[in-house]
Formats: C-alpha cells, sequence, structure tokens
C-alpha cells in the first residue's frame, strides 16, 4: 500500500506535507507530487487539507 492511500487521515496528511518540505530542501517538485498536493486541497477531511495547504505554500515560496 502506498501511504497516500493509507486508511489513517493523519498519515494521509503528512506524506501532503512531506511534498512541502521536499519543495523546501530541493527547490523542485515532481509533477505528480504536484498533483497529489493540489487533490488534497479538495479532500473532505480537514487535516489533509491543511497539510495541504501548507504544502502548497512551501512550493510556490521555493520553487520557481
Amino acid at each position: 500500500m502506498e501511504f497516500r492511500d493509507h486508511p489513517d487521515p493523519h498519515v494521509r496528511g503528512d506524506v501532503v506535507l512531506v511534498m512541502g518540505h521536499l519543495a523546501r530542501r530541493f527547490r523542485r517538485v515532481d509533477p505528480a507530487a504536484r498533483a497529489l498536493v493540489r487533490s488534497a486541497l479538495q479532500d473532505p477531511h480537514p487535516f489533509i487539507r491543511g497539510q495541504a495547504h501548507a504544502a502548497i505554500d512551501d512550493i510556490e515560496h521555493f520553487v520557481r
């Protein structure tokens, strides 16, 4: 099982947040990772949406 499909919303949310951390560290984002974060913005669980907003902030700030 991939962590993005994990039944626990906190695990899924943390996967999304990691995409932002990777963007901060490496200054780039794989298109699949960016799509994962964008889709998480529409997730029904508020924790996942919150993590997605944090990840998007990092991506927008650190990836040019």
